[in-house]
């Protein structure tokens, strides 16, 4: 959608609101209607005047150019110092989202002073985090056809209608262009006292910086409520590097490597991933060679071990394998094994076995937290 618009120069412009009347319960019912029961909403238009900026810029989409980015981190605090329900009340609420689109990974927090706990959502590897009422870290794997939603913070600031053109310049070193707004832009004109300021990226249109104070009494804020609130928005990280570690007591996830494409009796959970394949070991090996490291999948570290190609898992023990004999009974003996490999990734730990048993050749892959 296109966000740049320029519209009359009056301030005043004529808009039509859709209004839902609802009847009120003393009304007396009509004859079709049984005792007790609502009527239906109704529908009417009406028309208002609102005053609006005498700017050229309209920018309502807030979201706009954030999935063309690779990465970035938006923080959006809020200060709100006042009264509430007739008493003081001073608090501040920041949120944050870090999100990297390869791999395709977010993670949104939120820390409230003077208010609720602490807040935090993660997505990554087909698998969905959040605190539950425990303050404790809890996954659950992500429905497909249904995402979860990404909170962005840039979704709680109010779009403007009219705003003024301002200073070119480099923002969070980003080329952004400036425009200046008050109530009007906002469309509470003599409902608030507001100032603000916000930057779009030259290059691709979205928000960069986005600065309002609003003064204002219960009309705004609520019975009982009047003061100073403030949302200081910035986008910065644009297109670098960021490593955002899951909190250390959250579960793996769903293992992120592909397939052979002959893949059978596929198991993929949470931390796991294992099938079967007519592809020989070697060829097995040569696949995940070629697609782990283009995934991220770099050298490992390991107990302090590092190599370029990956390292070699020591093999069991005599007493180890009696051990998951008895437990697990006499396995069909391996006729071909490649090397067992392990790939490190952020705070992941990635480990590649593949085997060949009675023709047909297994490949698992298995991802822990690597939590020291």
């Amino acid at each position: 959608m296109k966000q740049r618009r320029s519209h009359s120069s009056s301030s005043m412009v004529r808009f039509a609101f859709f209004v839902l009347t609802l009847l009120v319960a003393s009304c007396a019912p009509s004859a079709t209607e049984a005792p007790g029961e609502i009527p239906a909403p109704t529908e009417e238009w009406v028309e208002v005047d609102l005053k609006l900026g005498p700017g050229p810029l309209d920018f309502t989409e807030m979201q706009t150019g954030l999935d063309g980015l690779s990465s970035y981190v938006a923080t959006l605090t809020i200060k709100f110092d006042g009264t509430e329900s007739g008493s003081p009340a001073q608090w501040s609420s920041t949120y944050v989202m870090q999100r990297t689109a390869q791999p395709a990974a977010w993670q949104w927090t939120a820390e409230h002073e003077g208010r609720s706990p602490s807040e935090f959502l993660a997505q990554r590897n087909g698998m969905l985090y959040a605190f539950d009422v425990n303050v404790a870290c809890v996954g659950g794997m992500l429905d497909s056809e249904n995402p979860y939603p990404r909170p962005e913070p840039v979704d709680q600031l109010a779009g403007v209608l009219g705003a003024e053109t301002g200073e070119h310049q480099t923002v969070n070193g980003v080329e952004a262009d400036g425009y200046a707004f008050d109530e009007r832009a906002l469309a509470q004109a003599d409902l608030t006292d507001s100032n603000g300021e916000l930057w779009l990226a030259t290059d691709g249109g979205y928000l960069v910086r986005y600065f309002v104070t609003t003064v204002a009494d219960e009309r705004f804020f609520g019975q009982g409520s009047s003061g100073k609130m403030t949302w200081d928005y910035e986008l910065t990280d644009v297109n670098a590097e960021l490593a955002f570690p899951l909190p250390e007591d959250c579960p793996a996830g769903l293992v992120d490597a592909p397939s052979l494409p002959d893949a059978a009796n596929v198991v993929d959970m949470p931390g796991q991933l294992e099938y079967d394949s007519t592809t020989s070991v070697a060829d097995a090996l040569a696949f995940y060679e070629e697609q782990l490291p283009a995934l991220g999948w770099g050298p490992p570290v390991i107990e302090g071990i590092e190599g370029e190609e990956g390292i070699e898992i020591p093999q069991l023990t005599p007493e180890e394998q009696a051990m998951m004999e008895q437990l697990f009974g006499t396995q069909p003996a391996a006729e071909e094994t490649a090397p067992s490999r392990a790939y490190g990734r952020g705070d992941e730990i990635l480990t590649l076995f593949i085997e060949q048993v009675e023709g047909t050749t297994h490949v698992a892959l298995y991802v822990d937290r690597d939590i020291e």
